[in-house]
């Protein structure tokens, strides 16, 4: 167990008022424990990100794998690692030993996201940093201090009192007041996942995974419905480009029937304003605007231009 800054002022810089780490973590070791090689596919495995708990359980079944507070360690004769960055942090570590360092945001990171989305409707938000990789948060607030010191003292306990089964993780406490406002976290940082998602999620959340597993489902059928009511307003906003576009046509046609022919056509908000030079000798320009209906035709101006410059023409913002 791991206790540290108990005190119960609250400043405006975020502090730790308890931690906690949960299983078994190595000492370190200064030598290279071993000479086994890993496998091409094993190397390629690592660098593409796809490490988890369970690829380090066979792999330490042939090279000694030491588990710490903030990676786990691969001994043996390896190769030089191409690649340290997984997730856009730099987690992947080669010693002088020769040893592997892989830090915990490069573990598990599909399981870890799957719990972040089942604790979700449980007040829990996910969070993620180059230190921390993914973790799970839960705000309390209040702006009463005495209320806030007693969520503090509740926390902590919950803190000593934590335990999931199949979760190597660090938890901790922290907070600040800001403006006269308390915020007071419980995070939990996982760094192991030894047991399946929702079976973890249902013990952070403090429900049946039957309930877990009914949230989600509603969850997927209410994002099921918003997708199918944002596709049903894109194919809206399709047809009504598709209508507007046809009565653009019918309005040009007209023009061009009347002896007078649309050249250019600009959009100002709501207003359209089109060009229209007449079909005589002297070209003439007239600018008309239509409202969003595409009626009540107003002329709004009109200029006589010479005939190069008429694709250069900008309608009017009036």
């Amino acid at each position: 167990m791991e206790l540290q800054l108990t005190t119960a002022e609250f400043t405006r810089d975020n502090q730790v008022f308890s931690n906690k780490y949960f299983g078994n973590f190595a000492t370190p070791k200064k030598l290279n424990r071993s000479n086994k090689h890993l496998s091409t596919a094993e190397v390629e495995a690592i660098e593409a990100g796809e490490v988890t708990s369970q690829f380090i359980s066979e792999l330490s079944k042939k090279l000694p794998v030491f588990t710490y507070k903030t990676c786990i360690t691969i001994h043996g004769n390896l190769p030089e690692i191409q690649r340290q960055y997984v997730g856009c942090y730099k987690n992947l570590i080669q010693n002088k030993n020769g040893s592997l360092e892989v830090r915990y945001s490069a573990i598990d990171n599909k399981l870890k996201k799957d719990i972040a989305r089942y604790i979700a409707p449980y007040g829990w938000s996910r969070k993620e940093d180059s230190t921390r990789g993914i973790y799970f948060e839960k705000c309390n607030r209040t702006s009463n201090k005495a209320e806030a010191l007693s969520i503090l003292d509740t926390l902590k306990q919950e803190v000593e009192n934590f335990k999931v089964d199949g979760l190597l993780a660090k938890v901790y406490v922290n907070g600040y007041v800001y403006f006269g406002m308390y915020y007071i976290f419980f995070t939990i940082c996982p760094l192991l996942i030894k047991r399946d998602a929702v079976g973890i999620a249902s013990d952070i959340a403090n429900v049946t995974t039957e309930q877990l597993k009914a949230d989600e489902e509603a969850r997927q059928q209410a994002e099921q419905q918003r997708n199918a009511e944002a596709e049903a307003a894109r194919l809206k906003r399709e047809q009504d480009n598709q209508l507007r576009k046809q009565r653009e046509a019918e309005e040009r046609q007209k023009l061009v029937s009347s002896g007078k022919f649309a050249i250019a056509t600009n959009y100002d908000n709501k207003r359209i304003y089109v060009r229209v030079v007449c079909s005589s000798v002297k070209p003439t320009e007239y600018y008309f605007y239509y409202d969003n209906k595409f009626n009540n035709l107003k002329v709004i101006g009109s200029h006589t231009p010479e005939p190069f410059c008429f694709n250069r023409f900008k309608a009017p913002r009036h």
